[in-house]
């Protein structure tokens, strides 16, 4: 199961000072929360999913070429695949988890073997920049 998520409900922000009139704070954005680290999504979407199915958590990224496993909307009577044609605006009205999806096998995987998913070349990216300069910071 997915719950699905708004991305500005994991926005993080900090107070820059209080407003001129006293009765509120002045707020930057300054992150998101390590939570986005763990969501499916599109980048030009608000709308993320985040599985909370145990098994997730013993799932990588693998290389286009290692990977042996990819996500596919559930074909179980649970999911709700009427879902999946609503607005972004509905599926957050929603207050109940409903669409659900499964992480298949893409080839013979061994037992002891990394189950391993191909984020993409833009994660790929995103990860290696992010890796350059965290090993920067002295």
């Amino acid at each position: 199961p997915v719950v699905t998520l708004d991305r500005q409900e994991i926005h993080l922000w900090e107070k820059v000072k209080e407003t001129e009139d006293g009765r509120g704070d002045v707020m930057e954005l300054v992150g998101q929360q390590l939570l986005l680290n763990y969501c499916y999504g599109h980048k030009n979407s608000s709308l993320l999913f985040f599985p909370y199915a145990p098994s997730v958590n013993f799932i990588n990224h693998g290389s286009l070429e290692d990977s042996n496993a990819e996500i596919r909307w559930s074909e179980l009577p649970y999911h709700k695949a009427e879902w999946l044609d609503v607005t972004i605006d509905e599926m957050k009205a929603k207050l109940k988890t409903g669409l659900l999806f499964d992480i298949v096998a893409t080839r013979d995987i061994r037992r002891g073997e990394e189950i391993l998913l191909y984020y993409g070349k833009e994660w790929e990216d995103e990860w290696d920049e992010h890796v350059k300069e965290w090993g920067a910071i002295k």
